[in-house]
């Protein structure tokens, strides 16, 4: 119970800090460092499908270089017309502008962090409250006997069970 519990805040984390970022257009070239998203135009998914597969719909990467009319960028993921999505670790490619559509521009959304950082604390804190109510009344009580030993002896498993009463005045 415990390591889901680990596994589902993990996966809330990290949904949430995707959360704390969105994409804007970009009317101007790109910096160099800069993490974009690549629209790819018809004639781009015709001209990088022996790289990429059929069906290229955009490019996620760092730019890390402007070399005349070719983006190049270390790819971080691709998405295909048909919705899936792909992971890559930083290969390096050629994206040449022709390709290219619409830009798109990864951005700190201040407005988003702050909402998950105080959903965060809300919820840190109720569980930090659940945590010291189930110390000072007691959560685990009685259980089953299960004998796990063959023997005469008989090992009690908790039943954890969180009180719900009032606090004391």
């Amino acid at each position: 119970m415990q390591q889901r519990f680990r596994f589902d805040v993990l996966a809330f984390a990290l949904s949430a800090a995707q959360g704390c970022y969105n994409y804007v257009p970009l009317y101007t070239s790109p910096s160099v460092g800069e993490v974009v998203t690549f629209q790819i135009t018809d004639q781009g998914r015709v001209g990088l499908s022996d790289r990429f597969g059929p069906g290229l719909a955009q490019v996620e990467g760092m730019l890390t270089s402007k070399q005349d009319s070719v983006y190049v960028i270390n790819v971080s993921s691709i998405a295909q017309i048909n919705g899936t999505t792909s992971q890559w670790s930083g290969e390096t490619v050629r994206l040449p502008q022709t390709y290219v559509g619409m830009m798109q521009m990864r951005q700190f959304d201040r407005a988003r962090t702050t909402t998950f950082a105080t959903i965060a604390t809300v919820a840190a804190g109720g569980t930090i409250a659940v945590l010291i109510a189930h110390g000072l009344f007691g959560g685990f009580s009685g259980g089953t006997p299960i004998d796990t030993t063959g023997g005469n002896q008989k090992v009690r498993i908790p039943v954890l069970r969180l009180p719900i009463r009032p606090f004391p005045h």
